[in-house]
C-alpha cells in the first residue's frame, strides 16, 4: 500500500481535486510491479488472487464516500448496521471504521493545539466477538490518547468482556462500576480497588424510574479516590434514554397513535403523564384514554 500511495499521491496537486487510491490500484501494482525477491513475488501473487474477487466491489473497491469528507464534531458508527453483510465484507468495512478512528487521534487544530477527542465504545462484548481489529484501536486510543488530548471510554455489561483488554483496564484512570450480579472479585483485584470500594459495590441500590447508583474510582494505589455517585434523570431525560422494554414500547405506541407528533412531542406527553416512567409506577403500558383527553382539551 505504501507503494500505491507513493504512485498516486502526486496526482493530488495543490488546489486541485482530490484523488483517493482504491483496491484496483493495489491490484494493478501487484500485477505489474517487478518484485525481485521470489518469495515476495509469490506472496504478491497469492495476495492478488485473494483480492481479485473484490475488484469493482461497490464498498471495498471504492473511495471514501463524500459525506465523510465534511468536517464533523460528532461521528457515530453503528456496528449493528454491518450484521447483514457477509463476514469478509463486514470485517473489511469495520477495518475502514477503525482506520478513521485512529486518524482522529492527535488531530491538530489551525492554531497547532490538539483537538480534544472522546472515543466511546459501547457493547465491548460485541466488538470483542465480531470485530477484534477494533480492539487495536481501543488499545491505541487508551495508551497514546492521554498525551494526544484523547479520552477513551469503554462500556459493557460484564467485566469479563474486558479480558482481552487487560492492559487497558489495569491502567484506566477512571472506573465506573454499576450493580454487579454474582462474583466480582476479579474486577476488584484487577482494578486494585480497596476494601471500602468493594463494600460500596455491594451496597449499590437502584430504584427503577428514580435513580441509579454507581461506584466511581479515580486514580490508583494510595492516591485512588472512591465515591458513590447517584444519577437521577428528569422526566424528559428518562423517557428519552430509557432502556426498559415496556417504556420503549410505550414510546413507540404513542408515536403510532399520534403519527403527526414529533419525537419531542411524544417525549413531552409521556413525561407529563408518567414523570417517573412506567416501572416506578408498577405499570407495563400507558392508559391510552389519556391521549384522547389531551386531544379533546
Amino acid at each position: 500500500m505504501t507503494e500505491v500511495y507513493r504512485n498516486e499521491v502526486p496526482r493530488n496537486g495543490h488546489g486541485g481535486p482530490r484523488y483517493e487510491p482504491t483496491l484496483s490500484n493495489l491490484l494493478a501494482l501487484l500485477d505489474s510491479y517487478p518484485f525481485e525477491n521470489p518469495m515476495v513475488r509469490d506472496r504478491a501473487a497469492t495476495l492478488a488472487l485473494a483480492l481479485e474477487k473484490y475488484r469493482g466491489h461497490q464498498w471495498i473497491d471504492a473511495p471514501t464516500h463524500p459525506d465523510f469528507a465534511a468536517d464533523s464534531s460528532y461521528d457515530v458508527y453503528e456496528l449493528d448496521s454491518l450484521d447483514n453483510f457477509p463476514q469478509d465484507i463486514r470485517e473489511a468495512i469495520a477495518g475502514r471504521v477503525a482506520s478513521r478512528v485512529v486518524r482522529s487521534i492527535g488531530r491538530p487544530k489551525e492554531d497547532g493545539t490538539l483537538t480534544p477527542t472522546l472515543l466511546a465504545f459501547d457493547e465491548v462484548w460485541k466488538i470483542r466477538d465480531k470485530y477484534p481489529r477494533i480492539l487495536d484501536v481501543i488499545r491505541r486510543g487508551a495508551r497514546q490518547g492521554r498525551k494526544e488530548n484523547v479520552v477513551t471510554l469503554l462500556a459493557t455489561q460484564a467485566y469479563e468482556d474486558f479480558e482481552s483488554l487487560y492492559d487497558v483496564t489495569k491502567n484506566a484512570g477512571m472506573k465506573i462500576v454499576g450493580k454487579q450480579i454474582g462474583d466480582y472479585s476479579k474486577l476488584v483485584s484487577d482494578a486494585g480497588l480497596p476494601e471500602n470500594a468493594a463494600a460500596a459495590i455491594s451496597a449499590i441500590r437502584n430504584a427503577a424510574g428514580e435513580y441509579a447508583q454507581y461506584v466511581l474510582a479515580i486514580g490508583s494505589g494510595a492516591d485512588q479516590i472512591v465515591e458513590m455517585i447517584q444519577v437521577e434523570l428528569s422526566p424528559a431525560e428518562l423517557w428519552t434514554f430509557t432502556t426498559n422494554p415496556n417504556e420503549r414500547n410505550a414510546r413507540a405506541r404513542v408515536s403510532a397513535l399520534r403519527p403527526g407528533w414529533s419525537r419531542g412531542e411524544v417525549i413531552e406527553w409521556l413525561a407529563s403523564a408518567y414523570p417517573r416512567g412506567l416501572a416506578a409506577a408498577g405499570l407495563v403500558e400507558i392508559d391510552e384514554t389519556l391521549l384522547d383527553q389531551r386531544a379533546q382539551a
